[in-house]
């Protein structure tokens, strides 16, 4: 085995001596498995790419540290997290934590998004805003918050999952907020007496002097059945005259149209009324409201017309309103909605 010998001079501050110089013997075996590569044993070239240098203050200045190759240990570009990236705003190294111990000047903010930053601005999804947190000259990124990330597609008219499309796989079905059931009850006012007597039961001019409650009205209450099922004692005995006045209890459900769903018919069917129902239908197009002229069930029950050019995407309210006009029975049995010739179902969870 050869033995060489290197002179290492150490300069000391102000001046240099011979007791300064150390010799370091070095083998062959000992370069050939890692040390000094023969003839490239000046320390300037010894790599500094691992090492992350300080500015003045002794914060990292990451924006200086050499980024290693993402091929150079058998990957390739793209294959995994990025290292973190100041002042984007954005969680490049997928830790959960965005700009960590990246230097900031306190009481600053910036716009910031956990996960995906591609998802920003697609549907539902939003930046949130960051604050640059500490006291004196530099400070440390806080939390992300206030925005809106991806959730799982609910078939309400937004891309909740923020893919660029909305309510994909959904199909129109009955969604009356707050409610468990399908249909909800509003018992109105009580009886009254018109002024005047109506030629019929159920006449269409009885329900110009009916209210309709709106949708959040608190004398909204769940109706048990998934049809309407109502028969209760008249409140008109001894208050007014056959058809000359009315007691108005009022029914709601709400079905939702998913975006590019097609609507070739919308009725309403009464297997059982007494003494009539008119339907109306609201929606962001007709906010008042809207009642086809033959939205009317008579006396002993029936279906409406077609009702489809009412509908529009998004959530459609429908509101029957019984009448009973005479002191008998009070009445309303087997009501359902049926849209493109199928009965309406409840939506599914999510």
């Amino acid at each position: 085995m050869r033995t060489w010998s290197l002179a290492v001079v150490v300069v000391a501050l102000g001046c240099a001596t011979e007791d300064n110089t150390q010799v370091i013997t070095v083998d062959d075996d000992a370069g050939a498995a890692g040390g000094l590569d023969a003839g490239r044993g000046d320390a300037a070239t010894t790599p500094t790419d691992d090492r992350a240098r300080l500015d003045a203050t002794g914060l990292v200045d990451r924006g200086t540290i050499p980024q290693r190759d993402a091929g150079a240990e058998g990957g390739t570009a793209g294959d995994g997290p990025a290292a973190e990236r100041c002042g984007n705003g954005e969680d490049d190294d997928r830790d959960g934590m965005i700009d960590e111990g990246c230097p900031c000047a306190p009481g600053n903010t910036q716009p910031c998004m956990p996960g995906d930053p591609t998802r920003a601005g697609v549907g539902a999804c939003r930046r949130g805003q960051q604050r640059c947190e500490g006291t004196g000259e530099f400070g440390l990124w806080g939390a992300c918050a206030g925005a809106t990330l991806p959730s799982a597609e609910t078939c309400d008219g937004v891309d909740d999952d923020c893919d660029g499309m909305v309510d994909e796989a959904c199909v129109p079905c009955i969604d009356t907020p707050g409610s468990g059931t399908p249909w909800q009850m509003n018992l109105g006012e009580g009886p009254r007496c018109f002024g005047r007597t109506f030629d019929s039961h159920g006449d269409p001019g009885e329900y110009a002097l009916a209210t309709i409650p709106p949708a959040g009205d608190p004398g909204w209450r769940e109706h048990p059945s998934d049809t309407i099922s109502f028969d209760d004692p008249s409140t008109l005995c001894g208050v007014c005259e056959c058809r000359a006045g009315g007691d108005f209890t009022y029914f709601q459900t709400t079905f939702y149209v998913p975006v590019g769903a097609t609507v070739s018919s919308l009725r309403v069917t009464i297997g059982t009324v007494d003494d009539g129902v008119s339907v109306t239908v609201f929606n962001s197009l007709y906010p008042r409201g809207i009642v086809d002229p033959g939205a009317y069930a008579y006396l002993g029950g029936g279906s409406t017309a077609d009702l489809a050019r009412y509908v529009i995407p998004g959530p459609n309210r429908v509101v029957l309103t019984h009448v009973d006009d005479c002191c008998m029975v009070r009445a309303i049995r087997g009501a359902t909605i049926t849209l493109n010739g199928m009965t309406l179902t409840r939506c599914g969870p999510g």
